[in-house]
């Protein structure tokens, strides 16, 4: 057993100024952060903000923080599910450079000056663009739509160009019981080959949550996903493997709270393939892969 992820939060909050220092470590920060600079894998999020006007709602924050794409974040106590969906984990989870708040009666207007594709390193002079907006309509229901633009042309992946992408979520609850989520992305990168010349590859995503609540204290969550990168755009292709990733997964999750700051949760998951890509307990890759994960999880 290890930790996915462990963070503590160092938060100021004053009436124009505030900053949060958050240092993490875990599975999560190897995992995502291994091709940022030393100084930088254990940065869980780091910011500073500032309110231009005073009368109004409007933040500007600049360093890494939370990302807006998909519907799970990396605090995995926070979620419908446990694991996280393969559109999650295949899109942003952090982003870096600038972003600018606006907050207006049950909506919120976010814009971002990035600097690329979930990294903090300096790696491109091109800027990324992001956009969120943000409903919520009443308590326990949200939905939110949100696009990326950029550049992903490095001297590391001088044949990339362009890349677009879009998000939707929302979560709602439908009763005291029901807990309902809802993902849909799309993606678009454009490449430039000196043999093929200038052309783009697409993938998407959809996933449907449902949680039920037989008390305060024990919840099921089934989740159903479809993962399409027909051409290899997100989801790389190994040695061994067919080309093409078109996935459905299948999961249930059962979560015992014990109190709102101590949950243990236990998830099995079932992936199938059109393709021979997921790993398994054989030398070569199969069509099918499940698994089982548990976990407590503590708030302090």
């Amino acid at each position: 057993m290890r930790p996915n992820l462990a963070y503590v939060s160092f938060d100021y909050n004053g009436k124009r100024s505030r900053l949060n220092a958050s240092p993490g470590l875990g599975s999560y920060m190897q995992a995502n952060y291994a091709a940022e600079p030393e100084i930088w894998q254990y940065v869980y999020e780091l910011r500073l903000g500032f309110k231009p006007r005073k009368n109004t709602d409007w933040w500007i924050d600049a360093g890494v923080f939370g990302s807006p794409y998909g519907n799970e974040s990396a605090v995995a106590m926070d979620q419908l599910s446990y694991t996280r969906s393969l559109s999650s984990e295949f899109s942003p989870y952090y982003l870096s450079g600038i972003r600018s708040i606006h907050k207006k009666g049950n909506l919120q207007y976010t814009g971002y000056l990035l600097n690329g594709w979930q990294q903090i390193n300096w790696r491109s002079i091109n800027p990324a663009f992001g956009a969120n907006i943000s409903w919520d309509p009443k308590p326990g229901k949200n939905a939110q739509f949100s696009v990326f633009a950029g550049s992903m042309n490095t001297k590391w992946s001088p044949n990339l160009g362009m890349r677009y992408f879009a998000d939707f979520h929302t979560d709602f609850a439908t009763g005291k019981r029901v807990t309902q989520g809802i993902c849909i992305t799309g993606g678009n990168q454009f490449y430039e080959d000196s043999a093929r010349g200038s052309f783009a590859q697409q993938w998407g995503t959809l996933s449907y949550q449902l949680r039920y609540a037989f008390s305060q204290k024990h919840l099921a969550t089934g989740r159903v996903e479809a993962y399409i990168d027909p051409e290899n755009t997100i989801i790389p292709q190994y040695i061994g493997w067919d080309a093409g990733f078109t996935t459905l997964g299948l999961s249930l999750c059962y979560t015992w709270k014990y109190s709102d700051n101590l949950h243990l949760r236990v998830e099995g998951k079932h992936y199938r393939a059109q393709q021979e890509v997921l790993s398994s307990r054989t030398a070569s890759p199969g069509r099918t892969n499940s698994m089982i994960a548990a976990a407590i999880m503590m708030r302090i």
